[in-house]
């Protein structure tokens, strides 16, 4: 019903993720840097409005996005099938397989089956 990941990698850098089916939570993207935080929203994959925010205040800049989520991802894939490409540059074969693992993962640490 709910579940937060946290992933952490090299370099003191770390992911924090959260979903849930139970609760209204937000669907904006946020990123922590040193100086500033970046948000993208107001939904992360189909964003209309990126928010640079530091000591200097805040910069947002609005753009029209005809998009309903996954729209790149779609034009790209129709664009490989246009050159006959069975890979793509962008997503790897292998980062496909990367990231199929690694949600299996937390399917599995989560007791999540269907």
């Amino acid at each position: 019903e709910h579940c937060d990941i946290i992933f952490e990698y090299p370099g003191d850098t770390t992911a924090i993720l959260q979903s849930s089916i139970i609760e209204n939570t937000p669907t904006l993207g946020e990123i922590e840097l040193e100086t500033a935080v970046i948000k993208i929203g107001p939904t992360w994959y189909e964003p209309t409005a990126v928010s640079i925010i530091s000591k200097n205040g805040t910069e947002t800049k609005v753009f029209e996005a005809a998009s309903y989520g996954y729209e790149y991802e779609a034009r790209h894939v129709q664009e490989m099938l246009r050159q006959n490409k069975t890979e793509s540059d962008v997503m790897t074969f292998e980062k496909s397989l990367e990231l199929i693992s690694l949600l299996d993962k937390t399917r599995k640490e989560i007791g999540l089956e269907f």
